[in-house]
């Protein structure tokens, strides 16, 4: 039935695994998945069934690859079977070539071990991208919101993910609105120092329609910086409560405020236990406090 079908896009997938031999080949690498990420039979399925390409490595580039982002970038057992599960295309890149890329950012924008390690736990697509592509990307969000070095570094630290954007489709959009709403870059830029992520939503689908609302309660549009990211339910609620303070003093008192306080990357380990990552959609990855905390809103 349902395994039969699996096993069938798999091969459409990428016939090349009919040729490899089952006890000297596949088993041993499955048993290194299984053994060092405890991973179970059906993350495995999800493993093959969105990258399939990722078994015609060699065992010995399994275990190389493991052992670059644990010992290097000090990932933890629990975050990196997260990691793959959430981009297994990433173990088809070369240790060499991921090295070359943190090298850069360790290089260039002062990262440290911790923000690699976080660049790329929260965009492990960008190891895929070309260098230049990554830098044209980079002077683009320095230039549009006049980031000097270490506010740059905040952003880029803070969310990774951006850079994984095209310029023309989706970032400009967002700064061009961002800017004729707000009115001044200043400001903007203090938005965005204080939520990152504030770029990383959807432009018609979130940033938008909670614009729209703040501004028709009278609110500074400042204030999506803390409403973004609140579930619906929340966000009705929150827009209530600041429309009857509204209300009553006649008008929204702005104070400009300065980036929120950086928060500890890696949050509290919980207990591993066997997680579905089959029906997971992409999300917002947002960062709180402890080792190894991940909540989507």
């Amino acid at each position: 039935g349902e395994d039969k079908k699996l096993v069938d896009s798999i091969i459409v997938k990428n016939p090349n695994l009919l040729a490899l031999k089952v006890e000297t080949n596949l088993r041993p690498k499955m048993s290194i998945l299984i053994e060092q990420l405890q991973m179970t039979k059906k993350d495995l399925q999800v493993v093959l069934r969105r990258n399939p390409n990722t078994f015609d490595r060699s065992t010995e580039y399994f275990h190389g690859f493991l052992r670059f982002l644990k010992q290097e970038l000090h990932f933890e057992r629990h975050e990196m079977r997260s990691l793959v599960m959430k981009n297994p295309m990433l173990m088809g890149q070369t240790v060499p070539r991921i090295k070359s890329l943190m090298n850069h950012f360790e290089q260039r924008y002062n990262f440290t071990k911790p923000q690699l390690k976080r660049l790329v736990y929260q965009a492990p697509t960008i190891v895929g991208l070309q260098l230049d592509l990554i830098e044209e990307k980079i002077a683009f969000i320095r230039t549009s919101l006049q980031l000097n070095d270490e506010e740059l570094k905040r952003v880029l630290s803070s969310m990774g993910s951006i850079l994984t954007f095209s310029i023309n489709d989706n970032l400009r959009p967002k700064m061009e609105y961002f800017s004729k709403i707000v009115g001044d870059v200043d400001t903007f830029k203090r938005m965005v120092l204080t939520r990152p992520a504030l770029l990383c939503y959807s432009l018609e689908k979130r940033i938008k329609p909670r614009m729209n609302a703040i501004l028709a309660v009278g609110a500074h549009p400042y204030g999506i910086t803390s409403l973004i990211a609140e579930k619906q339910e929340a966000f009705e609620r929150s827009l209530k409560n600041k429309k009857r303070r509204i209300d009553i003093t006649g008008s929204e008192v702005f104070h400009r405020k300065g980036p929120r306080p950086k928060a500890q990357l890696f949050p509290t380990k919980k207990k591993e236990k066997a997680v579905d990552y089959s029906d997971r959609k992409g999300r917002i990855v947002h960062w709180g406090e402890g080792p190894s905390f991940i909540k989507s809103r």
